[in-house]
């Protein structure tokens, strides 16, 4: 599609504006977490909270030491999907980074497994 100015193509149409990857991405976000009535920052996912079945707190599951890779705690009709990463066996030192654990030592006795996800015994 050729488009003359001041028009730009945009997905097969002329249109003075192409929205951005970015904006759609914030938009889907935005308006899945409006549906299901719980609100949170780009970025971050809903997950259950402490204070009552109802309650619930925003998490960066990329990052979040507890909550790593998804919700340990859901909210209701949601799957359970994070794992707690400073509840894994024998790490020392243990950190969340793209939503995987990544262990990068061990108590004395033990040693990092291969894929860093674990302890175990030498």
């Amino acid at each position: 599609c050729v488009c003359s100015s001041p028009y730009h193509n945009c997905n097969g149409q002329c249109s003075r504006s192409c929205p951005s990857d970015v904006a759609r991405k914030r938009n889907g976000d935005l308006q899945m977490t409006l549906d299901s009535r719980y609100r949170c920052p780009f970025g971050q996912v809903a997950c259950g909270g402490y204070s009552g079945p109802n309650s619930y707190e925003c998490i960066d599951i990329d990052t979040t030491l507890d909550s790593c890779g998804g919700c340990v705690f859901p909210i209701q009709g949601r799957d359970a999907g994070g794992i707690d990463c400073s509840a894994i066996p024998q790490a020392e030192n243990v950190r969340c980074v793209h939503g995987g654990c990544e262990v990068t030592s061990c108590k004395a006795g033990w040693r990092v497994t291969t894929n860093g996800q674990s302890c175990t015994p030498f």
